[in-house]
Formats: structure tokens, C-alpha cells, sequence
């Protein structure tokens, strides 16, 4: 789940660049179509979450147990990430923009950002079995 959790956290944070990007507030587009696509199909989170409305809501896009990594392969939520992925294709991410959603992860355009993001969770575990502390 981490890594999917890594990648959900880059592609959240690539569509409000996306936005800012497009001279406006992040709209959470994206974060829309997946809300919608898992209240359409709660099997794979309904008996993971407790909780009522927001509590819900937070559990669904941000909880470290990453359910909704089974939602990404449905053909809506793929026709959104590329969406996505085409309104930043002919941008260059200001490292200031990037720094703001993304601190960690170095400038690049929106693929690199993703690879990258997951690039830094495989790191960590690569030093882990490794037995090296810190990383």
C-alpha cells in the first residue's frame, strides 16, 4: 500500500499544480471522479472505514491502509489520470509549485514526478532490507 499511497499522493498533488498552473485554486477534479467511482463501488473500503460522512470521506482519499488503490485500474479512473496527465504535458512545473505540493520529489514534468514519488518509497525499503537505518 505504501507505494500506491505515493503514487495517490503524487497525481492528488499533480492535479492542484495542474490547476495553479491553469491560474486558479486547486479544484480537486480528480479527487472528484475517484469519491465518485468509490461510492459507486464501496466493496473494496466499506468494511476497512468506520465512521460517518467526512470522517468517511478523509479515510477514503488519504487513509494509510490505501484502498482506494483498488479503485485506479477502472477505466474512469484511468481516463482521469490521463486527462490529468495532458493538461500538464506541455507545462513546466515551477520548482516553487512543485516544492509546494510535493517537497520531496525533484523537478520534472508529471511522469517523472509520479516515478520519482514511488522511486523514494522503493528507496526506503531497499535500505531497509538492507539493514541501513535513516533513509
Amino acid at each position: 500500500p505504501w507505494l500506491t499511497f505515493a503514487l495517490r499522493e503524487a497525481v492528488y498533488a499533480l492535479d492542484a499544480i495542474a490547476d495553479v498552473l491553469d491560474g486558479h485554486p486547486p479544484k480537486g477534479r480528480l479527487m472528484s471522479v475517484m469519491e465518485e467511482i468509490m461510492l459507486s463501488e464501496p466493496g473494496n473500503w466499506q468494511k476497512y472505514y468506520e465512521g460517518e460522512g467526512r470522517d468517511l470521506w478523509v479515510q477514503r482519499h488519504f487513509s494509510y491502509s490505501d484502498r482506494i488503490r483498488y479503485y485506479w485500474p477502472t477505466e474512469r479512473a484511468r481516463n482521469a489520470v490521463s486527462h490529468l496527465l495532458a493538461r500538464l504535458r506541455s507545462k513546466q512545473i515551477p520548482a516553487p509549485v512543485l516544492a509546494q505540493y510535493l517537497p520531496n520529489v525533484p523537478v520534472g514534468n508529471a511522469e517523472e514526478v509520479m516515478l520519482s514519488a514511488v522511486e523514494q518509497v522503493l528507496r526506503k525499503y531497499e535500505a531497509a532490507c538492507a539493514g541501513i537505518a535513516g533513509v
